[in-house]
């Protein structure tokens, strides 16, 4: 009983005065450079599996450390790997910021390898802020300096992308140039991998060029040591390049050939991208063909992949933003929560240290009385560890076990509420039927979208005397088209509504202005927006008044028993949306004349595939089916409508949202 009580008072003894020294030993750390090139290998190691949080948490530590120490090579470490992380994550001015801070130790320790590779990397960020003067004289001052130290190590990658600078300059001179001594190193080198991107590179200046030979046989000679040192990656896009050219020489079997092996590859590696831009050329090449039947299947898989890239980058764009201000808020409160720790820190020291002397005569005098019951003791303390541990590991792998199946649920819930949230906007901004029947007796709509949610839709608003109604085509479909439809569609609100434009041409322009601003805010390029019909009917002066982009206007004008035909009113040939060269839309004034009757449509109903060889409908047969039943009620018309979209899709995927809007004055 005495032995326990002096071990467990021997323990104390211990535990405070252990517990005192680590708290002195961190906040006065001695020549502790091993424990700062530790946390910078542990981060390396977190970076590798893109965990970005505890990455740069470790490089913090490391930080706290190796400042005091003025320990340089520490630093430089601990810089340019937060320049990684800030690179990866798209923060530019960050990762610029952490590159130079790495340069400037580089030149400080004057050492010539660290500078010439902190200078390639400011020069990397300044291509990825598409900043090509800033970034040339960053990469020629570190090709400068490797050349001096007769180091070909990373040069055959600075002058590729010294190529890619002049490339985008369109001095293809200069680039062809820079690609060749590039090529040149990489094979002096036996870098397979940079010689075939090399060779890719300089066939893409002989495209440029217009000297198609010389840039089949340099993406065959790229194919060949792609394939020789089975670089799956490289494989199917140089094929896919080789088919590219075959096509314009109109070598079909050839280029066939090639497109498929190139999918095959693409399939095996996962590769999204090279799988999309293959099916799109072999959906070109089959309708060259004319093999319809498989120019659509090629042709639903590419649309089936675009928009899976598209809803991924959507995805991987909200989930940055999402990281990237969860990590701002934790540096910004971790910064506080240091600075609490550090106050109570200074006073734990002082009051440690008195305990630790008052304790220290103790621990002495009890230093062979806990000898005694040290050897037994051990064994079974290593024992209790051993078994503490594994229930500790049990218990913590079930807890990250039902964290997952937590966050599963609730990620699949907070998608199933996102849909349905979604469907309710639409569902929001369409015009209800009684407001149309209210201005439009004889009218049918006929809106069918390709899934829950789309990205056509109809409008409609009354104001002056004046009604209007339009059919809108947003880009995509699905929820990403829902929502730049609820964008487009409150444009067209906010120009009527709230800067009282009437008149159709100024109101496409106003909502293309609206739209564009909308998305400008985001730090992306957004090239949104929509194809437009809009009609404009003043009962009172007996007038008609039409604006379209993209989208035509078609009308019948009864005319007794002679045999009609319809009009066509083109459409400016620009979106409602970001353009090179936007132009003012025009005004289109039409006769007002009773029992006329106008179709406002999207391009859904004609681009659908079916029939008997799996083609489109088309605008032929499309206007061809309105022209012989315009005389029936607009219900009768907008029945048929359906019956003859139906029969010709049959078992075929409905490939686009459709919407056609039928009015008879």
């Amino acid at each position: 009983m005495i032995l326990k009580f002096v071990y467990a008072f021997l323990c104390c003894l211990c535990f405070v005065s252990m517990q005192a020294q680590t708290i002195i030993d961190i906040k006065h750390p001695k020549n502790d450079t091993t424990t700062v090139n530790a946390l910078n290998k542990l981060g390396r190691e977190y970076l590798l599996v893109t965990d970005y949080f505890k990455a740069d948490s470790c490089f913090d530590e490391a930080l706290k450390i190796a400042a005091p120490l003025q320990y340089k090579r520490g630093l430089f470490n601990i810089y340019n790997q937060k320049g990684v992380i800030y690179w990866y994550r798209d923060e530019f001015s960050k990762a610029l910021q952490n590159y130079l801070k790495a340069l400037k130790i580089a030149e400080e320790l004057n050492d010539r390898f660290l500078i010439s590779r902190s200078q390639a990397n400011v020069g990397l960020v300044f291509i990825s802020q598409k900043e090509f003067s800033k970034a040339l004289i960053y990469y020629t001052k570190a090709l400068k300096l490797k050349e001096d130290l007769h180091e070909t190590r990373g040069v055959s990658a600075i002058l590729n992308n010294i190529g890619t600078i002049y490339q985008a300059r369109k001095d293809y001179q200069q680039a062809l140039m820079h690609f060749s001594r590039s090529l040149e190193i990489a094979r002096a080198d036996t870098n397979h991998g940079m010689e075939a991107l090399d060779l890719s590179s300089i066939a893409e200046i002989y495209e440029l060029q217009q000297n198609q030979e010389k840039a089949l046989a340099t993406y065959i000679e790229a194919l060949d040591i792609s394939e020789h040192y089975k670089d799956k990656i490289l494989v199917p896009i140089m094929q896919h390049k080789i088919a590219a050219i075959y096509i314009q020489q109109k070598k079909y079997d050839a280029a066939q050939t090639f497109l498929e092996s190139g999918l095959n590859v693409s399939l095996e590696t996962g590769d999204l991208g090279t799988q999309k831009d293959i099916n799109r050329s072999l959906s070109e090449l089959f309708a060259i063909n004319n093999n319809w039947k498989r120019s659509y299947l090629h042709y639903k898989t590419y649309t089936a992949l675009k928009d899976s890239i598209y809803n991924e980058n959507k995805t991987k764009d909200m989930v940055r933003n999402e990281m990237n201000f969860d990590f701002d808020k934790k540096q910004a409160l971790d910064k506080k929560e240091q600075e609490k720790k550090d106050a109570v820190t200074a006073e734990e020291i002082k009051q440690q240290r008195m305990q630790r002397n008052y304790f220290i005569i103790g621990f002495i005098l009890m230093l062979i009385v806990a000898g005694l019951v040290y050897r037994s003791y051990r064994q079974k303390q290593k024992a209790n560890n051993i078994i503490a541990l594994q229930k500790q590991e049990v218990e913590k792998q079930k807890e990250i076990v039902e964290n997952q199946k937590q966050s599963l649920e609730e990620h699949q819930k907070e998608i199933i509420d996102s849909i349905t949230y979604a469907k309710r906007l639409q569902e929001a901004i369409l015009p209800p039927q009684e407001f149309i029947n209210t201005y439009l007796p004889h009218n049918f709509i006929y809106y069918k979208p390709k899934d829950l949610v789309a990205g056509d839709f109809y409008w409609a608003e009354a104001i002056n005397g004046l009604f209007f109604i339009a059919a809108a085509d947003s880009t995509g479909h699905g929820v990403p088209g829902c929502m730049v439809s609820v964008v487009c569609s409150n444009a067209l609100n906010r120009s009527v509504k709230e800067f009282n434009i009437t008149d159709t041409g100024k109101i496409l322009e106003k909502t293309r202005e609206l739209v564009v601003e909308t998305f400008e805010k985001s730090t992306n390029e957004v090239k949104d927006g929509m194809d437009i019909s809009l009609l404009c009917i003043d009962t009172k002066n007996k007038k008609i008044i039409w604006s379209g982009a993209n989208n035509p206007l078609w009308y019948i004008e009864s005319a007794g028993d002679v045999s009609p035909a319809i009009t066509e009113i083109k459409a400016d040939k620009q979106p409602i949306g970001k353009t090179d060269s936007p132009k003012p839309f025009t005004n289109h004034e039409i006769e007002y004349k009773v029992a006329t009757t106008f179709y406002l449509f999207t391009d859904g109903y004609a681009d659908q595939f079916g029939g008997e060889k799996g083609k489109k409908f088309k605008y032929k047969q499309f206007s061809n089916l309105l022209l012989q039943n315009y005389r029936l009620s607009m219900q009768e018309q907008k029945d048929l409508l359906d019956k003859a979209f139906q029969n010709w899709r049959g078992d075929l995927e409905q490939v686009d949202d459709v919407c056609v809007i039928g009015i008879k004055l």
